[in-house]
């Protein structure tokens, strides 16, 4: 006798990620379905501490205290970079006299990269049949909850959004929020908002680097997916309910003080 085959059910609610540009479906697939441990390696992959020629090094002090983010730091007279905090403004580069610092693309493409491929493993486990995704893309914040911090929605409510098919749901989530506008005043001061309206509103926060259709590229390349889609509205928007009642007659508010 067979036994039935395993289901799995991924409910994601869409906010930024430090790293990934935004939590989805994937990030949640590819990140928080492993050992703390696992996690650590994926995130190691942007190697935080070898980006930089030491013999060259003769200013690291300046390079520290320009960086806004506090993503350079200094361990035993050697820098230290943590990708995850850079946005890539590169003032660190303006005073590197020496060209100590190696900062390019690839430093951040390699965990798009490593989180696809943990993805794409979790998802073998299931049959097709059998995988089931939902994005809530309502109260979106600037930040994942990973970090214990919470902010007000940076972003207008979409609505959820659900599909069997992992990469087409999160193209169509990146898709459908990206003309979305920025509400400014709810993202926290430390973050500097990227004045470009190429960028997809999450890439405007954490740089045009950590762009989260990268989840995407890497996504078809490891065949998460197919990220063609059709949207289908099954419950759409429509009047408030309290529109179909009555006319309110609320009682004088108190004066109290």
């Amino acid at each position: 006798m067979s036994l039935p085959s395993s289901t799995v059910l991924a409910i994601s609610h869409i906010e930024g990620h430090n790293t990934a540009g935004f939590a989805g479906s994937i990030e949640n697939i590819g990140l928080r379905c492993y050992t703390a441990r696992t996690r650590y390696m994926i995130y190691k992959t942007m190697e935080w501490d070898k980006y930089f020629v030491r013999e060259k090094c003769r200013n690291i002090k300046d390079m520290k205290n320009i960086c806004p983010y506090n993503a350079i730091n200094i361990v035993d007279d050697e820098l230290r970079i943590d990708f995850r905090f850079c946005n890539q403004c590169m003032r660190c580069k303006i005073v590197d006299k020496n060209d100590c610092l190696n900062i390019n693309r690839r430093n951040f493409e390699s965990f798009f990269e490593a989180m696809a491929m943990a993805a794409k493993y979790v998802l073998g486990q299931y049959d097709e049949p059998n995988r089931f995704f939902i994005n809530i893309a309502l109260n979106m914040t600037e930040d994942c909850r990973y970090w214990g911090s919470i902010t007000g929605n940076i972003l207008p409510d979409l609505g959820i959004l659900g599909s069997t098919d992992i990469l087409a749901l999160d193209k169509a989530t990146l898709d459908l929020t990206r003309n979305l506008k920025l509400i400014e005043k709810n993202i926290s001061k430390n973050f500097e908002v990227i004045n470009d309206e190429r960028l997809h509103p999450f890439a405007r926060i954490y740089g045009p680097w950590k762009d989260p259709y990268l989840q995407i590229y890497y996504g078809e390349k490891y065949l998460l997916g197919n990220r063609n889609y059709r949207i289908e509205e099954i419950l759409p928007s429509g009047e408030r309910v309290n529109k179909k009642l009555f006319k309110p007659r609320f009682p004088e508010p108190l004066t109290i003080y």
